[in-house]
Formats: structure tokens, C-alpha cells, sequence
């Protein structure tokens, strides 16, 4: 019989967005959004710009991205199934996009 390995849980961290890149890549969600509702595609310099405003959310310094990478080697290194979950410090990046607040739980 196959051993089934130990589950390990993975957290990433989110702390406290810079306001001004969240609105950007907000404003960047909304035109995509636009483009997909009239059947245009996006251009890939926009999905780019797009893609390295939500990189620099997540890590927003490069002391950040080390810490995940270092803390990704070290889960992967593990024999177990890894969960991955993000921790937001700040419910601002839900909260932009569910005025309700419902999505948003506090710990």
C-alpha cells in the first residue's frame, strides 16, 4: 500500500499594499476586463505591466521575494503534500474589489 506523505502548510505572506500601484493594477483589471466584455484582446506590453504591478503587491522588495524563495525551497525539499495559502495583512486588496466586504475574513 502506497504511504501517503505528510501534509505541510505554505503561507505567503501579503502585507500592506502601496495604494498606488494597487490602484494601478486595478485600474489595469478594469480595461482588461473591458477588452474581454467587447471581444478585443489585450496586448501583451499591457498584460506585462498588469503582471509586474501584482508581482510588486505580492513583493513589493527584493528582501521579500528572497524570503518566499528561500521559504518555497525549504517546502519543496519536504516529502509532503504542500497547501498553499496567502496571509493578507491588509484587507484593502479584497475590500477594492468586494465594497460588501464578504470576501474579506479577518484572523
Amino acid at each position: 500500500m502506497a504511504q501517503v506523505p505528510p501534509v505541510q502548510d505554505f503561507f505567503l505572506p501579503i502585507g500592506t499594499p502601496d495604494e498606488e500601484r494597487l490602484a494601478l493594477a486595478l485600474q489595469q483589471q478594469q480595461e482588461l476586463e473591458a477588452l474581454v466584455a467587447k471581444g478585443e484582446l489585450s496586448t501583451s506590453k499591457s498584460l506585462m505591466h498588469l503582471g509586474e504591478d501584482l508581482f510588486r503587491l505580492a513583493f513589493p522588495s527584493d528582501a521579500a521575494l528572497g524570503d518566499f524563495i528561500v521559504t518555497l525551497v525549504s517546502a519543496v525539499r519536504t516529502d509532503a503534500a504542500r497547501n498553499k495559502r496567502v496571509r493578507i495583512s491588509s484587507t484593502s486588496v479584497l475590500a477594492s474589489r468586494d465594497p460588501g466586504g464578504s470576501a474579506c475574513r479577518a484572523k
